[in-house]
């Protein structure tokens, strides 16, 4: 799991996140579920951290469309074969 940073979250919707990136990194990498926890890139598409941690499936929130385009082009030639893009609700951008 991929946490926004707070400069990043401030950048791009213009406010603060509700919880400063330390609690939200705690908080999910407290969860069962979660292979690995890390904070993302501190600069646009640059998606160093996402290549890193090369996920199986790649989910976003339901306000990142831009995002959503923007993975497409920067990593569309890079996708593992077996990697799925997913929005909120499970629509499929990507596979």
């Amino acid at each position: 799991m991929i946490i926004a940073r707070d400069l990043m979250v401030l950048r791009l919707k213009h406010q603060v996140p509700k919880l400063a990136e330390r609690i939200r990194h705690d908080i999910v990498k407290g969860e069962e579920l979660v292979d690995a926890a890390a904070f993302g890139d501190s600069e646009l598409s640059v998606y160093h951290t996402l290549k890193e941690l090369n996920p199986d499936i790649i989910c976003l929130g339901y306000d990142q469309q831009k995002l959503g385009a923007d993975l497409k082009i920067q990593l569309g030639e890079s996708v593992k074969g077996g990697e799925k893009l997913y929005r909120q609700g499970g629509e499929k951008l990507y596979h």
